[in-house]
């Protein structure tokens, strides 16, 4: 579902859908038929789009270069004037974006101390990076902002992403940080991928966007651990927000069939992980 308070300027729900549209994303997102954003029965708005025949993304080797190949072609979109929410700093955003998501978990009854403990640390060693680096991180494409599994569809007519909820004009590294982080695979996967395959669809991923391999993956280097912790915390809080009945009745059916997911990504050995890696 697009979340509407994402665009600028702010427009009703029918402008908006036009405005979407127009952005030449119609062979890598569904049609949207309906938008209501009334509000007057629900707390959130209602989005009718096509449904998409086709099982989701696996992770398999074959499926890398299609995924390079729809991220590619979606980060070289021209956006012909479009206000999407932007990330300008892309990298200090990103730093203060995981700095909220520790500052909501940290404010949860059943959040867990050693938790907390541990992404301060991460953020500590973490900081350097962000100001030091001189590599350059541009607002210049438009993100998927969620590229996981479950939002890629393989259709007959090829691979296609759903859930456009948050596209933000950012540097291309966050949509290429979300999909080879290994807490987002675990998301939806078992299968995480291997040194190889990371190099393989950042190598893919280079050839059809004309970007530097070596550039892409000094920069990733730089921005997957905060996605990685960003989802980390995401997982954490959602299980927080079900311990404490925090969860929207019309969506707690689906968040409760979800806890596994969430005890998945928010295991404190997953932290411990990610500050021994840095």
């Amino acid at each position: 579902m697009f979340d509407f308070s994402k665009f600028q300027p702010k427009q009703g729900a029918s402008a908006e859908a036009n405005q979407s549209s127009n952005l030449r994303i119609q062979s890598l997102a569904p049609h949207v038929y309906h938008i209501d954003n009334n509000r007057q029965h629900f707390d959130f708005d209602i989005l009718i789009e096509q449904y998409l025949e086709g099982p989701p993304l696996t992770l398999e080797k074959f499926q890398l270069p299609k995924v390079a190949a729809v991220l590619a072609k979606l980060h070289s979109l021209r956006l012909d004037g479009m206000k999407f929410i932007t990330w300008q700093d892309p990298l200090e955003d990103t730093y203060n974006f995981v700095k909220k998501d520790i500052a909501h978990y940290e404010i949860r009854k059943t959040a867990e101390q050693e938790i907390i403990t541990l992404t301060e640390q991460i953020l500590k060693k973490i900081r350097p990076r962000v100001l030091k680096t001189n590599l350059p991180f541009k607002a210049v494409s438009l993100n998927h902002t969620d590229a996981v599994c479950d939002n890629f569809i393989l259709t007959p007519q090829g691979l296609r992403l759903i859930d456009w909820e948050k596209p933000r004009q950012d540097d291309c590294t966050y949509d290429l940080s979300c999909f080879l982080a290994e807490p987002a695979q675990l998301w939806c996967s078992d299968h995480v991928l291997d040194t190889e395959e990371r190099e393989d669809f950042i190598t893919e991923y280079a050839r059809l966007s004309g970007k530097n391999a070596e550039l892409l993956r000094q920069k990733v280097r730089i921005r997957e651990p905060m996605v990685a912790l960003h989802w980390m915390l995401w997982g954490a809080t959602k299980l927080c927000d079900l311990r404490e009945a925090r969860t929207t009745l019309e969506l707690l059916e689906a968040h409760e069939e979800k806890t596994a997911r969430y005890e998945t990504l928010s295991q404190v050995e997953s932290f411990e992980k990610l500050l021994e890696e840095l």
